[in-house]
């Protein structure tokens, strides 16, 4: 390698370091940096939101302020469904208790009487589009 190569290798690993920064740091996280707004429970995991529905159940069951409650859910359009399956699987008799007071105050003193129960287990045929797209990719360069 001559010593022009050389230079030539440096400078376009430094112009590209550089520019990584600048677009990082300067426009990533200072002039336009993401933010996700209008987020709901109903766009968490299902594990995320049993955990999201016990822990509003245990701060109901402790200052029992049921304006807190329909407000941390009224952007969840199934939400009694989805308490209510979570209060039937429950193993725990305090857990489900709480959780059917929270289907009290989202069905209007209904509670988890004929509420059809969502299925918590996300089923898989075992064909997933992406594996396969990367299959085919894969493939192509051979």
């Amino acid at each position: 390698m001559d010593k022009n190569q050389t230079r030539l290798i440096i400078f376009v690993v430094v112009a590209f370091t550089i520019g990584w920064a600048i677009g990082l740091f300067l426009f990533g996280w200072g002039i336009w940096p993401v933010e996700y707004t209008g987020a709901a429970p109903d766009d968490l995991s299902l594990d995320d939101q049993k955990i999201y529905l016990v822990a509003l159940a245990d701060l109901y069951s402790f200052d029992n302020n049921s304006n807190r409650v329909k407000n941390a859910l009224q952007n969840w359009p199934n939400a009694d469904q989805a308490i209510c399956s979570y209060a039937s699987e429950s193993q725990n008799q305090a857990q489900e208790s709480r959780l059917q007071s929270l289907a009290i105050i989202v069905n209007n003193g209904q509670g988890c009487t004929g509420v059809e129960t969502i299925s918590t287990v996300e089923e898989s045929d075992g064909r997933n589009p992406f594996f396969w797209v990367l299959a085919l990719v894969s493939c192509s360069y051979w």
